[in-house]
């Protein structure tokens, strides 16, 4: 099963939750709850991005089940992030990372609350293997940001059964 969706740059996060929940994700009954919440986050992230840098290019969600696996990949013309502002190492296990420590404390407020730093620390958390590239205008892939970065692509996997 392989399902393609393509996200309007101004659409409403509680329409692609709800649209989300309807998808039937045989094998992953149990996950199927978490796996939608760390999607609607990293969604809600790269719709974020799109709508602060004025992109009307559809944020692109691929997922597919495939050899026992759930796949997913978003990909979103967001001009990227820059993992070193985050408030964690985004290389580091889920289980490492402190959402109660000063630093992401001071990365709350240092955002006024808009941003809590957690889409991608949720999706660890759930996801077997994560992985976030980045991509410029001629859609080169690299896996370090900088400035004419165009957008972020974000790969995740699950295994059926797998506990996290």
């Amino acid at each position: 099963m392989r399902i393609k969706l393509s996200i309007h740059a101004g659409a409403k996060i509680t329409e692609v939750f709800a649209l989300l929940k309807k998808i039937e994700m045989n094998g992953f009954e149990e996950e199927s709850q978490s796996i939608v919440y760390a999607l609607i986050e990293l969604i809600s992230n790269s719709l974020r991005a799109q709508r602060s840098k004025k992109v009307n290019i559809p944020v692109q969600l691929i997922m597919e089940i495939k050899d026992n696996t759930f796949l997913a990949m978003i990909k979103d013309h967001g001009g990227g992030f820059d993992p070193g502002k985050l408030p964690y190492d985004i290389s580091m296990p889920a289980e490492k990372i402190d959402t109660q420590s000063h630093e992401f404390k001071e990365y709350r407020e240092k955002t006024n609350n808009k941003h809590f730093g957690l889409g991608i620390y949720i999706a660890k958390k759930i996801f077997d293997k994560l992985s976030i590239s980045f991509f410029d205008g001629e859609e080169t892939q690299t896996k370090t940001y900088s400035p004419s970065i165009q957008g972020t692509i974000i790969k995740c996997s699950l295994k059926i059964g797998a506990k996290k």
